[in-house]
């Protein structure tokens, strides 16, 4: 049964708060895939919210493709293949912003990194090398 607690918020509401912790739980394998998760109703009186915080969660953890739900059945855990592939896109973006920044600190992109970027963008959109 998952547990979490709710006394280091942050600024996050409750729902976000859910959602990073079973999103983590999902990264590091905690949640294997496929593995079902607890019902909207009995997860939230678990843990003592609403329901609606548990179907925040849940509803952002599945346009994230983190979980998905068949109907009358539940909800369960993703394949971890698209969540690494989603993980890596947004990696990509973020190395290549940084990669255009580096010209205006007059450093000079290494044939690594442009390799690197030329595989990470075929891997990601089937572009020619």
């Amino acid at each position: 049964m998952l547990t979490y607690s709710f006394s280091n918020l942050g600024t996050d509401s409750l729902y976000e708060h859910l959602y990073k912790c079973i999103k983590n739980d999902i990264i590091d394998g905690t949640l294997r895939i496929n593995e079902k998760l607890q019902s909207k109703r009995t997860f939230a009186q678990n843990l003592g919210v609403s329901i609606i915080t548990v179907e925040n969660a849940y509803a952002q953890l599945m346009a994230e493709g983190y979980i998905y739900s068949i109907p009358k059945k539940g909800f369960f855990v993703s394949e971890i293949k698209t969540i690494k592939k989603n993980k890596l896109l947004q990696l990509y973006h973020k190395f290549r912003r940084l990669l255009l920044f580096l010209p205006s600190l007059n450093i000079l992109l290494t044939l690594q990194a442009t390799r690197l970027i030329l595989i990470t963008s075929h891997f990601l959109y089937g572009q020619k090398l």
